[in-house]
């Protein structure tokens, strides 16, 4: 994608990244590609809530292919920007019905299409097809890692205090 300005010279104005300073204008996008090869996008889910109220950004890596441009014209202004909604949308619907523990669990399932019902509607809609969804970690605030951090290591402690108690009797 190209981004010119009316007098064909290069400008961060309309653009995604730009420049520092910039000054974006509707319509000051034109397009020179359209890219309809499989792509991939990063996307990390902010403000996520667990069942038990634990706040984390889940990140993810989301694979597609743009199938029919006619159908993504007549069907959004943003595609990108339905895909982002579409994917929080499938991640705080997966979260909610978890507590944290559960939560770093099943992180395996945020890599299965399945949990990804309305990402993969809407891309249907848009003339995309949702081909794979990487589950990339997970991110919580300092207080919260630390006090898993500390939750991890009284289990093993208690795991290994249990065990030594076990060879003690044998």
């Amino acid at each position: 994608v190209g981004c010119r300005c009316s007098t064909g010279k290069k400008t961060g104005a309309g653009s995604k990244t730009g420049y520092v300073g910039d000054t974006k204008r509707p319509h000051a996008v034109k397009f020179e590609k359209l890219r309809s090869m499989p792509d991939q996008m990063y996307y990390s889910v902010k403000d996520v809530r667990t069942k038990d109220d634990a706040q984390i950004t889940v990140h993810l890596m989301l694979f597609y292919e743009l199938a029919s441009i006619e159908k993504m014209l007549d069907s959004t202004n943003d595609m990108i920007g339905d895909f982002v909604n579409a994917a929080s949308a499938d991640v705080m619907t997966f979260a909610s019905r978890l507590t944290y523990e559960t939560f770093l669990q099943d992180t395996a399932e945020l890599s299965k299409v399945a949990n990804f019902p309305i990402l993969a509607s809407r891309m249907k809609q848009t003339g995309n097809q949702l081909q794979k969804v990487v589950y990339r970690g997970y991110s919580a605030s300092q207080a919260l890692q630390e006090m898993h951090d500390q939750a991890i290591s009284r289990r093993t402690k208690l795991r290994l205090e249990a065990d030594l108690k076990t060879t003690d009797l044998r």
